[in-house]
């Protein structure tokens, strides 16, 4: 038990004509791969959406409070959010805003229930260290194509 921390990317991808080449070889790439045979814009609704689990963290609280207040506004229910790739960029930003200054104050551990621990101590530096890495990755990887979500477990 505790707190897991799910950073997803999602892109839609289909095979209408309208959508150009691309998309269209990308979807059928996608269904193949499945073992799933591609169908037609004659034959209904040809699309898909390919979703990726970008970055993961345990446990790492201050992160979490981060995303419950400047994400989901302020509400932490276990569900999905979007998270605009803006978003994204100023927590990394913060994180290393955080680690340069040493200010524990600009992402504040948040309390509960097997969130772990909430002191500003070496393994708080090393998960803000994490996360840039984390978010560097994401956002040089996934272009603009793709939408993120945030959803957490505890």
């Amino acid at each position: 038990m505790g707190l897991d921390q799910y950073l997803y990317a999602r892109r839609y991808t289909s095979n209408y004509k309208h959508a150009g080449k691309e998309d269209n070889d990308l979807y059928k790439a996608l269904l193949t791969a499945a073992g799933i045979k591609p169908r037609e814009p004659e034959d209904g609704a040809p699309s898909c959406t390919l979703s990726v689990t970008c970055a993961y963290w345990r446990k790492v609280n201050a992160i979490h409070a981060w995303f419950v207040n400047k994400v989901q506004g302020g509400v932490d229910e276990c569900e999905e959010h979007c998270v605009t790739r803006e978003q994204l960029q100023e927590l990394r930003d913060l994180c290393a805003k955080a680690i340069a200054e040493k200010d524990g104050t600009l992402l504040e551990p948040m309390p509960g229930f097997f969130f772990g621990s909430t002191d500003i101590d070496e393994w708080y530096w090393k998960d803000l260290e994490n996360t840039i890495e984390q978010l560097d990755c994401v956002l040089k990887e996934f272009n603009e194509d793709w939408e993120f979500y945030y959803r957490s477990s505890w």
